[in-house]
Formats: C-alpha cells, structure tokens, sequence
C-alpha cells in the first residue's frame, strides 16, 4: 500500500516520483512544472480546490492507475541517464515543437483574417504566440547549443564542475517561469480552449493544437526543471559548496547583478578585477575577460543606465 500523500510536498516532486498524477493534475490545473517548487497545500488554496480531495484524487491514481480515456506516460525520466534526458527532450519535445509552431502560426494567420474583425481577441492571441515562438525558438537552440551539451559533460566526467557558467541553471529556470507566465496568458486569452466557443472548424483545430501545445509544454518544462536541472543543479552545488574560490563568488555575484538588470555595472566591475588580475593570475583574469564581453554584449546592457 503507498503512504499517504503529504500536504507539503512539491508538485514537482509529487509529478517526477509517479507520472500518472501528470493526467490529474493537467485537469486540475494545478502547475506542476513552472510551478513545480509549489507545495501542494498553497498551489490548491490558490486554485480554490480542497488539498483533501486532492490528495485522495491522487492517492487514487497511485493506487488505481488511469481510465482507458486517459493519456498514460510511458518515459519515466527519473529511470533515464542525463545524457537519455537531453536526448529525449530533444527528440520528443523539441522536435514536436519546431513541427507544431508553424503549423499553429498559420492557423491563427487564417483564423484572424477571417474572423479578426468581428473578434479582436484574436489579434491578441496571435501576437502573444507569436511572441511565446520566438522566445521558445531561442531557449530550445541554446539548451541544444550549450545546456545540454554540458549536462551530458558533466555526467561523462569531461567538463569540470568549476568551469560551468555561474547562473547556467538559475537562468534556465527564471526563462522557464516567464514561458509558464506567457503560456497561461495565452490560455485566458483563448478562452480556455473552450472548443464549444470555437467559429468554425479551422479555429477549432487551433484551440485543439495549443491545447495540446500547453500540454507538451508543460511536460516538457516539468522534465527540465524537476528532473534535469535538479539533477545538473546538485552536481554544480556540491564542488561550488566544498571549493568555491573567490573568482567563483565573485563571478556568480556579477552574473547575478546583470541577470537583475545591471549589465552594464556588472561589466565595470568584471573589467576592473580583470586589470587587476590579467599580470599576476592571467588564467583567472581570462575568465574575467570572456564574462566581461558576454555582459557588454547582453541585451539587458543598456537597461538601466547609470
């Protein structure tokens, strides 16, 4: 028999221990992926729903499975190696998506320009989408260009843990919180993907596909931030934690101040330690050197002006 399920646990760690409850929670819409650090007990007062009923609809999952109705998660990505995760990121979320988006681009395309005019909600959903595929197209190419080829690293041994840029995980994450935030803005202002609401068979497809989009996002999200990086996030702690230099904080600490919109300090204060450094320790003044640049190029720079 499976214990109890506890009140303060996170949604993310009740989703990542058995799949099944994503089904549940997907009807609940209780946020297990962005919102995957939520205890249990907050995330239901905040939806309104009783944490008890909750937790019995849960502990009837464990113990009954899904209906036949039900979509079933076969990947249990907490059985899957690093390198297995990033693969199956890329090959089943990542690809579906780079299939999906164009395709649901122009189905909002023709859906505006026959309904726009009588609902200007449309133009709404549009540019918000329009606006979630661009960011989503930049955030998949660097977790395939950077993100992950370092987890895979981290996981054969060939990249030190001290090497790793300060704040990789951390941004990932903050990139993930503001996708959840545009996801369901994009949901409300659908309608819910209410398909009784839908004005012909063309928009009806298209709320059926960001449905399903919002779907595989989450799962998607949920695989990152509770599996992945939770996993990649404790092997950087650890040495950080035992051996972590003063370059090291000081680097994390720049890294932050610019992620907080002071890019352009950051980078001053990244070029003097770099002139203090670059005679007596050139190796940790290099390190100095490549930050500063990355800062100086930063779309955040020219932020705040000082």
């Amino acid at each position: 028999m499976s214990p109890p399920i506890d009140s303060g646990s996170t949604l993310g760690t009740l989703a990542a221990e058995q799949p099944l409850r994503i089904a549940l929670f997907e009807r609940l819409r209780l946020d297990y992926c962005c919102g995957g650090s939520t205890r249990l007990d907050d995330a239901c007062a905040r939806r309104g729903l009783d944490v008890d009923s909750v937790r019995e609809q849960i502990e009837a999952v464990d113990r009954d499975g899904l209906r036949p109705d039900q979509a079933m998660p076969e990947w249990r990505p907490r059985e899957a190696t690093i390198s297995e995760l990033c693969e199956h990121v890329v090959s089943v979320h990542h690809d579906r998506m780079r299939e999906e988006m164009p395709r649901i681009s122009e189905l909002l395309e023709t859906v505006v320009r026959v309904h726009g005019a009588d609902h200007s909600d449309l133009e709404m959903v549009a540019r918000t989408f329009a606006s979630l595929r661009t960011e989503l197209e930049e955030h998949i190419e660097e977790e395939e260009l950077v993100l992950f080829p370092t987890c895979r690293g981290l996981e054969l041994g060939s990249i030190d843990p001290a090497g790793v840029e300060p704040g990789l995980i951390d941004r990932h994450r903050a990139e993930h919180e503001a996708v959840g935030r545009k996801l369901a803005a994009l949901r409300d202002l659908a309608g819910g993907y209410e398909l009784s609401q839908a004005l012909c068979s063309t928009h009806r497809s298209l709320l059926e596909g960001l449905l399903r989009f919002e779907t595989d996002l989450h799962l998607h999200v949920h695989e990152e931030n509770n599996v992945l990086l939770e996993r990649v996030g404790a092997m950087l702690d650890g040495p950080r934690i035992a051996g972590a230099t003063t370059l090291d904080v000081l680097i994390e600490t720049l890294v932050e101040l610019a992620e907080a919109g002071r890019a352009e300090r950051a980078s001053r204060l990244a070029a003097t330690a770099y002139a203090g450094l670059r005679r007596a320790e050139p190796d940790q003044a290099q390190r100095l050197n490549a930050l500063m640049h990355k800062l100086i190029l930063s779309p955040r720079h020219n932020d705040h002006k000082e």
